[in-house]
Parts: C-alpha cells; structure tokens; sequence
C-alpha cells in the first residue's frame, strides 16, 4: 500500500512537472507570438503610411504633371504672340521708316517753299524801297510790306532751324534797314528816334544781318500798333563785357502787364483785339532771334510804355 502510494505521489509529481513546462511554453510561445503581431501591426502601420505617402506623391506628380502641360500650353502660346509682336514691330517699323522719309521730304518741300517765300519778300521789299523819297508811295508800300511780312510770319512760324550767321556788318545797318523796312519815320502820329550807346556806332557783329533786321521791324511794328500818339526810340547798344549787342525797342504806349510778359510771345495772342495783325508779330520775332543765338524778351522794369530787347552774340 505504501509503495502505491509512493508510485501515485510519484506520476502525480511528474505530471505536475510536466505540467508545469508545457504552461511556461506555452506562456513563452503566446509571448513570441504577441512580439510577432506587434512586429507585424507596426509593419502594417509604415506600410499603410508609406501607401498614403505614395498616394500623396502620386496626387502631387499628377498636379505638377497638370501644370507642367498648362506651362507648355502657356509658353506656346507666348512663343505664339511673341512671333505676333515681332511682326507687328517689324510692320510699325517698315511704317515708321516710310513715314520718316514721307516727313523729311515735307520738311525738304516746307524749306523750300519757306525759302522761296523769304526771297520773294526780300525782292519785294527792295523794290519797294524805291518809293522812299515819294510820302504817299511811301505809305502805301509800308502797307504792302507789312501784308508781306505777315506771310512771311505764317510761312516762318513753326521753323526752328538755326539761322546762319553770314554776315560782318555794322551793328546800325541793320538797325537802318529795319527802320526802313517797318517805315516808321513815315508814322505822322509819333516821333522816332535811334540812340545809341556803349560805342555801339563804331561796333560790327557777325550774324545774319536780314533776319536780325526783320526781327526788330516786328518790334517796330508793334510799337507803331501801340502808340496812337507818342514816341518810339529804337536804342542800340553794344556790351563788350558780355559780347553781346542789345537792340532795344522802347514806346509810350498803353504798355504791357508784367503778368502778359512771356504769354505775348505766345502764337495769336493779340492782348487788344481792336489792332489789326494775327496775333503773330512777336512770336515769329523771338523764334528768329532765338535761332540767331539770341533772345528777345519784354523789360518788366519798364513803367514808360512797352520796351522789347532783343539780344545777339557779336560773334
């Protein structure tokens, strides 16, 4: 009895170790696999992050792919109106090209007819200097040249070439052929004078002696238009230290406000509408004074009337 029992303690014992270790197995084995479907879970995890990065990718491939196509769609087109724009500047060019010889020859024809209306009016004016000794001949082609110079005035009026100067001539010939071209000693209702100063009697000057002329016969004309009854001096000066010769036209007439000095040069400004004239006289006078090398300017100084002077280099 004793030994069947020792036998039963000793199978009980062995199936208890053995018990024992398929547990810790098992224990072990159910460690391994839960290690093995973590493992596994994470792998699952970075796959499924690495599909939807892909996907991510993929979606922005497929934008930038979409761009990329409007982008060579757009640079065609820019190559399109690029070669539109060259052509278009190729044509405005060939235009520009025609319409540069169409104006040069105008210019060329406007130069001429300008300068063939200059001599007629100087030929003219030479012939009608003729009449001088004559007062009533002399009236009326004092008439006759002013009708020519506001021809002469319209034909000049937009000219801006620089004048030559071809002439070396005494500083009072031309203030001799001005005042015989405006005809103003032959103006009963006012006195006239020529005064000179800084020896400008003795003195000479380079320049274009009929346009020089011309410019102070419009002063003159101007003054004759402003003076009803009163004086006109025409003073002559020669200024040695600035090389310079100032030709002055001085008259006691209404004057002109110092606010008008620079708007009376402007073209058909007439300040009184009352005087005959197109409002050009002084417009065409400091055009050509300014060709000269000169200017010509309104004395804002001057309380008397009006007074002009016209400057010009003496050489």
């Amino acid at each position: 009895m004793v030994y069947v029992s020792i036998v039963l303690f000793l199978v009980a014992l062995v199936l208890f170790l053995m018990w024992k270790n398929v547990s810790k197995a098992l224990a072990k084995e159910r460690q391994e696999r839960q290690e093995l479907l973590d493992h596994y879970q994470i792998r699952v995890d970075e796959q499924e992050r690495t599909q939807n990065d892909f996907r991510e990718l993929q979606k922005n491939f497929e934008s930038v792919g979409e761009g990329y196509d409007q982008a060579l769609l757009m640079y065609d087109k820019l190559l399109e109106e690029g070669d539109k724009l060259k052509h278009a500047n190729e044509v405005m060019q060939q235009q520009n090209a025609s319409l540069q010889q169409s104006l040069s020859a105008a210019e060329e024809t406007a130069k001429r007819a300008n300068d063939c209306i200059m001599k007629t009016v100087e030929n003219i004016s030479r012939e009608l200097s003729a009449f001088a000794g004559d007062a009533e001949a002399s009236k009326v082609a004092s008439r006759i040249g002013a009708v020519l110079r506001n021809a002469q005035n319209l034909a000049d009026l937009k000219n801006d070439r620089p004048i030559e100067h071809t002439d070396n001539v005494m500083l009072l010939q031309i203030a001799d052929k001005a005042v015989a071209d405006s005809g103003i000693k032959n103006v009963s209702y006012l006195q006239f004078e020529t005064l000179t100063e800084g020896g400008a009697e003795a003195t000479m000057v380079l320049t274009n002696a009929a346009e020089a002329a011309r410019v102070i016969t419009l002063l003159l004309d101007n003054a004759i238009k402003f003076v009803s009854e009163g004086k006109v001096v025409l003073r002559v000066i020669a200024d040695m230290q600035t090389s310079q010769v100032r030709y002055e036209v001085e008259d006691s007439g209404t004057g002109i406000p110092a606010d008008d000095a620079e708007h009376v040069f402007e073209p058909y400004v007439k300040l009184n509408s009352f005087f005959d004239g197109q409002g050009l006289g002084l417009t065409v006078a400091r055009n050509v004074a300014r060709r000269l090398g000169g200017d010509l300017a309104l004395d804002t100084t001057y309380t008397g009337g009006a007074r002009f002077a016209f400057y010009l280099p003496l050489s």
